[in-house]
């Protein structure tokens, strides 16, 4: 029962990419169909993602390869986005969605920052068994009970309840809290919020100084683009240098599976953000490549190879939908 959060939460990524791509298909339909068909649609893919298994993996188990531990806050991003993507009826306002940004980016910094050494004290650790740690969801839940925002306040006391019932497998507060996909998510809200403050702002002074500088931006945009795809195209070849490293513990990673990787990947991202949005190219590719790789070993670093190929494609000018 220990593991049952993790497994659900993977579950529930992949019906949100397995929702998104239905969506979408269904959007250009001359008759699009209901919401009862596309929740019955992904039911039945989630029982074959979960049942159906490959050398004794299934995708869920691929999924949990990459993280192991699945935080309660993952899990209700991706039933917001689940129910927002099936039934357009998203479970967090705008303003619980940044609210909910912020808390991660909060805890997930420092904590990081003490798993990496860079600050003196073991965060981790006290996540086990400090009484202050059970502070940080009481707290910002009863703000946010305060603010008016009972969907996000019932996530937070939902982290105490996974870490009183036993779902976390580690027993630690940290992991009910935050993991590392809820933070890369969390920077994409966070810098999709501050770019639209960005453009609000902009379009709010637009009148009074209308087409000054549009050709200097123009050109600064067109350059900063190339630089950036240098420095991702530089990263990305360094990374595939590294195969010989690539897999579990430091061993050999396939030619072929990198190649197939990269393709793959590719592909993934240019149709994402052909079809879908540019800005989940990256995230699209990653999942893809590590999937790709064919090896839960090679997954992680496959993952990492796809999250370039993706940033590499989203970067580039092309293939953005009309």
């Amino acid at each position: 029962m220990s593991g049952i959060l993790s497994q659900i939460t993977a579950l529930l990524i992949l019906l949100n990419l397995t929702a998104a791509c239905l969506a979408r298909a269904n959007s250009v339909r001359h008759r699009p169909v209901g919401p009862v068909w596309l929740f019955l649609a992904t039911a039945v893919a989630g029982l074959l993602l979960f049942l159906v298994k490959i050398d004794g993996l299934s995708a869920v188990d691929l999924v949990l390869s990459i993280s192991p531990t699945l935080s309660v806050l993952t899990c209700g991003l991706m039933l917001h986005g689940y129910s927002e993507k099936v039934f357009g009826r998203p479970l967090l306002a705008t303003r619980e969605l940044t609210l909910w940004a912020g808390f991660v980016l909060c805890v997930s910094a420092p904590l990081f920052a003490s798993v990496l050494g860079l600050v003196p004290i073991d965060l981790y650790a006290q996540g086990y068994h400090s009484s202050w740690v059970y502070l940080i969801p009481v707290g910002f839940g009863a703000y946010a009970a305060w603010r008016g925002y009972f969907r996000l306040a019932a996530l937070m006391f939902g982290v105490l309840a996974a870490k009183l019932v036993g779902l976390i497998p580690t027993e630690n507060l940290f992991d009910a809290m935050t993991d590392g996909i809820a933070f890369v998510l969390a920077v994409v809200i966070g810098v999709r919020h501050a770019a639209g403050c960005v453009k609000r702002r902009r379009a709010q002074s637009a009148d009074a100084v209308v087409g000054s500088d549009s050709l200097r931006d123009q050109r600064f945009r067109s350059t900063l683009r190339w630089i950036m795809v240098a420095g991702v195209s530089v990263a990305l070849l360094w990374l595939c240098a590294q195969h010989e490293h690539g897999r579990a513990k430091g061993t050999y990673c396939p030619i072929p599976n990198v190649i197939t990787c990269i393709c793959l990947a590719a592909a993934a991202a240019f149709a994402c953000k052909r079809y879908w949005r540019a800005w989940a190219s990256p995230f699209v590719a990653g999942i893809v490549g590590a999937f790709a790789m064919a090896d839960p070993h090679c997954g992680p670093y496959g993952g990492a190879l796809g999250l370039l190929v993706g940033l590499l494609i989203a970067i580039l000018p092309w293939g953005t939908k009309e």
